[in-house]
């Protein structure tokens, strides 16, 4: 995946993965995260980077930030999951589903075998 280059307006606010790191990690470092007593969002972690939760989703864009989005985002899972299995909040499944792509419905493979009347039964 090629990176796309600035083409005018403002620069990235981060422009190795090291700085965005020190900083993922300063936020995922609050204790209150363990003991459920606030919850590890996109948006807060957008906030604390200093930009937009679309900003964060486009340095996801970027090869280079790959990795360290993808395990944020991975991280923020792991806390809303712990939270609905602890609490069964509405919100928290439902944000399970529509930014993490999880699902409620069961699905089933149906595999059928029809022999027509001219097909040999060898």
């Amino acid at each position: 995946m090629a990176e796309k280059k600035n083409k005018g307006g403002r620069p990235p606010k981060f422009a190795c993965v090291e700085d965005m790191q020190s900083k993922i990690d300063e936020y995922f470092a609050n204790p209150k995260f363990e003991t459920l007593e606030d919850v590890p969002t996109m948006s807060g972690l957008a906030f604390e980077l200093g930009i937009d939760r679309k900003t964060l989703l486009n340095y996801s864009e970027k090869e280079k930030f790959i990795p360290t989005i993808k395990r944020a985002k991975a991280n923020v899972e792991k806390h809303i999951e712990r939270l609905s299995l602890l609490k069964g909040n509405t919100c928290t499944i439902f944000n399970l589903k529509n930014n993490f792509g999880w699902e409620d419905k069961s699905q089933q493979d149906s595999n059928i075998t029809i022999q027509t009347s001219w097909e040999s039964n060898e």
